[in-house]
């Protein structure tokens, strides 16, 4: 493991993060364990497990490594495609109204300057 030397001792002696791992047994939430080399070993990730014992806990461990297929690839190309679209969109939208709020605010100016030079004659 790297060292950390954040300046606060609670940090550096990984107190705290005895805590958490202690306390998160018991608030059923999503966690993500980062320990590559324990969660790789049988025997680690079987103590790491053991501490999540309760039915409220779903397992999942996935190991990914090397280059990732073209089909997943293709896949989020095609998400990032969507959410630029989206946005996008979005601003091409936003643009326009803007647009035609100016326009009609430029008509009111003509037809209350048409006004008032009709009532002056």
């Amino acid at each position: 493991k790297p060292e950390f030397n954040f300046g606060i001792q609670y940090m550096d002696d990984f107190s705290i993060q005895r805590c958490i791992s202690a306390i998160s047994c018991l608030v059923p939430r999503n966690y993500v364990v980062m320990e590559v080399k324990q969660n790789l070993t049988p025997a680690d990730r079987k103590a790491n497990l053991s501490r999540f014992r309760r039915p409220c806990f779903k397992k999942v461990a996935q190991v990914v490594m090397g280059e990732p297929t073209a089909e997943y690839k293709a896949h989020i190309q095609k998400k990032i495609l969507e959410d630029k679209r989206g946005k996008s969109e979005v601003d091409w939208k936003l643009h326009r109204l803007e647009r035609e709020r100016k326009k009609a605010i430029a008509q009111r100016q003509e037809a209350s300057g048409e006004a008032v030079t009709d009532k002056a004659e």
